[in-house]
């Protein structure tokens, strides 16, 4: 590794003016124009009470950011002073009212040209959890089926279009007013949770990714084929129905990186996903609104806006 000593002074003095500690080997100061969250997780989390007056920025900042890059330690390849940014950060490394943010080199990429930072902000987890549930834990192959348990949940969304960009057939489960959105993006089916069309699509797919968990979980987990596999990013599968009827289960922790941010990027400015937000706020916002957004019918990816 190349020590640049000119570098390292210039990120010093840059983290110096920005009133943040200097970033460490693996870091990048970030100025952020837009922090994202996907409300329906941090609802389930506790996260937004009606008595919260004013967001506490750092628990929101878990799930993404965006911004432009200020300052970039001596020991950080593939970035440099200027460079628009996705990815995220842990209220750890974040200074209050969310104007400059500490992010490890190792779960940020360069943002996608084709969107906003509004929209980069509030993908990261989302994406990132979406693209583990396909690739890394269901191991989806060319050809199978793939059953989403949860279709507008935000995982579910990007789930459904990076099945769709990798040729596999995907099957929504929604209710049927969204059923014309889901197919523009790709489903090649939108099923109800009736009692019997759950079940028959539950033993037809080779994947199941679950963002709904409880009863529906619970009823697929029941219909699956042997040699099947359901991934949940919201509840734990019973694992010993895994044993008795030979199927994989997994639960999906959320771990972002680079690589797959950098993969996301590439779909994107391919135009092969397209995401979305469902709400846009400024950092100022009551919490009492942002939780009217998550009782629409469709779960909320949310950015807060600098």
């Amino acid at each position: 590794m190349t020590f640049d000593r000119s570098a390292r002074i210039s990120a010093l003095a840059r983290a110096r003016n920005l009133g943040v500690r200097p970033p460490r080997q693996d870091e990048l100061v970030v100025r952020v124009r837009a922090a994202g969250v996907c409300l329906a997780n941090e609802l389930d989390r506790g996260a937004v009470s009606a008595g919260t007056p004013r967001f506490v920025v750092p628990a929101w900042m878990r799930s993404g950011v965006a911004g432009v890059g200020e300052a970039v330690s001596d020991g950080v390849a593939g970035f440099a002073a200027g460079d628009e940014v996705f990815g995220v950060t842990t209220p750890r490394l974040i200074r209050p009212g969310a104007a400059v943010a500490i992010v490890a080199a190792s779960r940020v990429a360069r943002k996608p040209r084709r969107i906003d930072f509004a929209v980069a902000a509030a993908i990261p987890a989302v994406a990132a959890t979406a693209w583990q549930m396909l690739f890394a834990l269901g191991r989806v192959e060319r050809g199978d089926t793939v059953l989403i348990l949860g279709g507008t949940h935000p995982v579910g969304v990007l789930a459904l279009q990076l099945a769709r960009a990798h040729g596999l057939r995907c099957v929504a489960v929604s209710a049927p007013r969204h059923g014309a959105a889901l197919r523009a993006l790709g489903a090649d089916r939108v099923i109800d949770a009736g009692p019997s069309a759950l079940e028959a699509a539950s033993a037809n797919a080779g994947v199941i990714v679950d963002t709904a968990g409880g009863m529906l979980q619970r009823r697929a987990l029941a219909a699956m084929r042997p040699g099947s596999a359901l991934v949940s990013c919201v509840s734990r599968p019973d694992p010993s129905h895994a044993l008795r009827e030979h199927v994989r289960c997994e639960y999906c922790a959320t771990d972002v990186t680079a690589l797959r941010l950098q993969e996301i990027a590439k779909l994107i400015d391919l135009r092969l996903i397209t995401p979305t937000i469902d709400a846009l706020f400024g950092t100022s916002t009551t919490a009492s609104r942002v939780r009217a957004a998550a009782t629409q019918p469709a779960d909320a990816a949310v950015a807060l806006a600098a």
